[in-house]
């Protein structure tokens, strides 16, 4: 006996589930016929919005891609001559640390 009520209610709550949806849909349907009647432009509905958000997120990440390689570009020095005097210091730099580097390695092992 309690089972068969359970089931009655559970056909009810579906049934009752099925009429709601089928009345959001058909509401659905006259708001958008509404909306087209008054000149809505589908533009402006969430999907195109996302798609337009999608492909603005894309652009900004392929325009930051392509601003640190310009970047890059910005780095270097507008002369020849400015170009060879900073290779001649970063040389210099790394022979200062390969020279650091091996004092440190001599002591480590002189111990």
């Amino acid at each position: 006996m309690c089972s068969a009520k359970v089931y009655t209610d559970q056909s009810n709550q579906h049934s009752l589930h099925r009429a709601k949806r089928k009345q959001y849909e058909n509401e659905k349907e006259a708001i958008k016929k509404s909306l087209v009647r008054v000149g809505v432009h589908t533009d402006f509905m969430h999907p195109a919005l996302m798609a337009q958000s999608d492909k603005h997120n894309q652009n900004t990440a392929q325009t930051a891609a392509a601003r640190s390689h310009l970047d890059s570009y910005h780095e270097l020095p507008p002369d020849v001559s400015l170009a060879k005097l900073r290779i001649a210091e970063a040389r210099a730099q790394l022979d200062a640390l390969k020279l650091r580097f091996q004092t440190a390695l001599d002591n480590q092992f002189n111990l």
